[in-house]
């Protein structure tokens, strides 16, 4: 596991433990370009030039993909398991966020009820109660693929999304991760909540 220092919604330190390939996008704030340069010349091991195009490409599409969520404070992490391939596999974003009383079961049913669009088309949606040491969480699983009859046909991708409402504490964690290569991960879901339950969230009130 690696460590990624976060920060509660009161700038109290936290971590987040991530298996290794793992990589935390840039930071708020900072030049996208300039940062996916800087990672790429701070490489022990050179790729080759026709990587390294595409670790800039994947790289730099994942922090413009973060950028498009949700708005406010949020820490991106980039699934680069081996640089010199030049693959980057997969986006793990996660969010805290106040809530009120009622938030757990509204957000269990934003997440069943959301739906197609007409950009995008939502298969075998999957919602389900997750129990943790941390607190309760709610876990979607689907697939989305891109609706637009005249697009150039975009590859599925997989999203797995994790709220977790921290016990005794008006905080929720959004962990949201997405995959365009379907085998990256043998059980997406399951790889999510394992990295949940390792987190510490001990700081968070």
């Amino acid at each position: 596991m690696t460590t990624h220092d976060i920060a509660t919604p009161e700038a109290q330190s936290d971590a987040i433990l991530l298996p290794p390939g793992w990589i935390a996008l840039a930071p708020e704030g900072a030049d996208p370009s300039a940062w996916v340069e800087a990672y790429l010349d701070g490489l022990t091991t050179q790729p080759t030039a026709i990587a390294r195009a595409q670790l800039r490409y994947g790289l730099l599409s994942l922090i413009d993909m973060a950028a498009g969520m949700r708005p406010g404070k949020r820490y991106s992490f980039a699934f680069v398991e081996d640089p010199t391939v030049g693959l980057v596999r997969a986006l793990l974003s996660l969010q805290m966020l106040r809530v009120t009383g009622d938030a757990f079961e509204n957000y269990r049913a934003r997440l069943e009820t959301s739906t197609d669009s007409e950009t995008v088309e939502v298969i075998n949606r999957t919602v389900q109660r997750v129990e943790l040491a941390a607190g309760s969480a709610w876990l979607m699983h689907d697939f989305t693929l891109s609706a637009l009859p005249e697009a150039i046909p975009d590859p599925a991708l997989e999203r797995a999304v994790l709220g977790l409402f921290v016990r005794d504490a008006d905080v929720m964690i959004e962990f949201s991760m997405y995959a365009q290569d379907l085998a990256v991960f043998d059980n997406m879901p399951q790889y999510l909540v394992d990295i949940v339950a390792a987190l510490d969230i001990s700081g968070v009130n």
